[in-house]
């Protein structure tokens, strides 16, 4: 079976997996994932005004990392959602939450007239997750495009938010899979080492 069909294969068990997960969730689950995500951010120095974070506006059993972003915009940091233009996002201004226009597949995002910023940390959906640092997505490529091009710019910190039970134990890889930084969940904080990926 070829990378890209047992990724295809694992994307419908790794679905069923996070929705029964979100289903299972009570209040301290949710409230475990924020603060374990702001610990991180705090430790390595992403919480400070002037700073730029970018989340997602969470889909479907999603873990919400809405919490965490109104925190860090009270606190005075820049806030970025991702905005799909063409075949890559696009990290703009959240500003006025009320402002949010309809995204594809019932995401929210900015609209185009707030300012593109280049986050310094990056939250990020997924389906799984393993202990190396590689991620299943959706398929479409969006976040890998967008973290090799940040990357490519200069330091960018990668994190995903996951409930525990998205853990899978390896994750077939393609050379364009851009590998996490770290992955929060409710139970967690795992960081990974380049070396080992």
């Amino acid at each position: 079976m070829s990378t890209a069909a047992a990724k295809s294969a694992l994307r419908d068990q790794a679905l069923a997996k996070r929705d029964l997960a979100r289903e299972a969730a009570i209040e301290e689950t949710f409230d475990a994932l924020s603060a374990n995500m702001l610990d991180l951010l705090a430790d390595k120095g992403f919480c400070s005004a002037g700073g730029v974070v970018a989340g997602y506006w969470p889909i479907g059993a999603e873990a919400d990392p809405i919490p965490v972003l109104q925190d860090l915009q009270a606190a005075g940091v820049n806030v970025a959602l991702p905005c799909i233009e063409g075949a890559d996002l696009i990290f703009r201004e959240l500003g006025d939450p009320d402002a949010l226009q309809a995204g594809p597949k019932g995401t929210r995002q900015p609209p185009s007239t707030q300012p593109a910023l280049r986050p310094n940390a990056l939250i990020v959906p997924l389906l799984a997750f393993d202990l190396r640092g590689a991620r299943l997505g959706y398929g479409k490529g969006y976040y890998d495009r967008a973290l090799r091009a940040l990357r490519f710019s200069g330091p960018v910190f990668a994190v995903g938010l996951a409930f525990e039970a998205q853990r899978i134990d390896i994750l077939p890889r393609e050379e364009w899979d851009e590998p996490l930084d770290a992955v929060v969940t409710e139970v967690r904080i795992r960081e990974f080492s380049r070396s080992v990926r």
